[in-house]
């Protein structure tokens, strides 16, 4: 039973490491471990769950409902404390907006140039002939 906490914790650990590196190469900002401390959090709370879930009897557990939102609730502020802020911080936040809108009228751009540049017609007067005998340019 003992064993498999410290391998809990451990992947979270890493993962926080990865993620810090992730946020090194969006922000080119030296690292502030708040995103490791972040998942470092999170693996001893799962150990914690881990441990709790094997001592307490099931009778005297929460409702699934109640621990679920209470899981979503830690997630949700811990993240807000520890997790978002070092992108805010940065403005990878509007970077990756500006980038989608860019993403999006080059995806336009081209919409438009393949509908402007290629007429694709229907030999017969049933789309299901056309299907049979191909499309044809004009």
């Amino acid at each position: 039973m003992w064993a498999s906490l410290p391998a809990i914790i451990a992947v979270f650990v890493v993962s926080g490491l990865m993620h810090e590196l992730i946020y090194y190469y969006l922000t080119r900002v030296a690292p502030t471990w708040e995103v490791t401390w972040f998942f470092i959090l999170h693996g001893v709370a799962v150990a914690a769950e881990v441990v709790v879930k094997k001592v307490v009897p099931e009778k005297v557990r929460l409702n699934p409902v109640v621990s679920g939102a209470l899981a979503w609730g830690f997630v949700a502020v811990t993240a807000v404390w520890l997790f978002l802020p070092q992108l805010l911080r940065n403005g990878v936040d509007e970077k990756t907006i500006g980038e989608y809108c860019k993403l999006m009228n080059l995806l336009k751009f081209a919409r438009h140039m393949s509908t402007e540049h290629t007429v694709l017609s229907v030999p017969g007067t049933n789309i299901l002939d056309g299907l049979r005998t191909g499309w044809t340019r004009v």
